[in-house]
């Protein structure tokens, strides 16, 4: 796995910084259509958020972008894990397989971002 991850990595040295840096920049982009659920993407990412990052999604909330954001999340999510489950499957895993590594590598990126101190 490790040619694999070498291959997937981001350019950014730290993703979740490049994540805070567009959540609280982003354009009035129509990245979304506001009746649209979100995915379960979007939902892990609101729940980690709020129970770890409250600050944060006080902030998103208070500039009326946690919804974008979040939509935001879930499309990184899903683009990289499509991203990376191809490259792995250009290396031979499975199909499973690879969905399971792209999770494991992506996952942290976006949703599951480290807790505020």
């Amino acid at each position: 796995m490790p040619k694999l991850m070498e291959a997937c990595q981001s350019p950014a040295q730290n993703i979740n910084d490049e994540l805070q840096l567009d959540l609280f920049g982003l354009n009035e982009q129509k990245i979304m259509n506001p009746l649209e659920p979100l995915s379960k993407y979007g939902l892990m990412a609101e729940e980690h958020w709020r129970k770890y990052l409250p600050k944060m999604v006080a902030e998103l909330e208070a500039a009326g972008k946690l919804r974008a954001s979040l939509f935001r999340a879930q499309l990184n999510t899903m683009d990289d894990m499509d991203i990376i489950s191809s490259r792995a499957i250009q290396l031979g895993y499975t199909p499973e397989e690879a969905r399971e590594i792209a999770w494991d590598l992506v996952r942290e990126r976006y949703i599951f971002l480290p807790p505020e101190t």
